[in-house]
């Protein structure tokens, strides 16, 4: 489980890792009831398998069922992966130190991989602090 940040302290309790460095995080995040993730997912899949049979008969047939059956699969995983909900973040790439963005709401597994889009480096989100460098 992600722990959530104590409000005494304000220490960092994620990273943001790369192979070579890492930075600390701030995240505030709750956890997802694997029930209710089991349930959405399941909502996808038969909302789109659903829709399957009906999508066969708009020409050319195969390729929209099999849209539909794909894209429920999609949904479904993505919600089932989401183990956490985000209250709030801040973090830094390690490479280039720009500030990386969470949106509240956004569900998140761990580890979580961002995407830096100013050195298009990808740092993994990862609970706990970085190490102190050895000076």
């Amino acid at each position: 489980m992600w722990k959530l940040p104590d409000p005494a302290t304000d220490a960092p309790n994620a990273r943001l890792v790369l192979p070579h460095r890492a930075t600390p995080a701030h995240i505030e995040a709750e956890p997802r009831p694997v029930g209710a993730r089991a349930g959405r997912a399941l909502g996808w899949l038969a909302l789109f398998w659903a829709l399957a049979p009906l999508v066969f008969f708009i020409p050319p047939h195969l390729p929209w069922a099999l849209a539909a059956v794909a894209a429920g699969v999609f949904f479904a995983w993505r919600e089932w992966r989401g183990e956490y909900r985000v209250r709030a973040f801040s973090g830094s790439c390690p490479e280039c130190g720009n500030a990386l963005s969470l949106e509240p709401g956004a569900k998140v597994h761990v580890p979580y991989s961002m995407t830096c889009y100013q050195c298009h480096h990808h740092p993994v989100l990862e609970p706990g602090t970085p190490p102190t460098p050895n000076l």
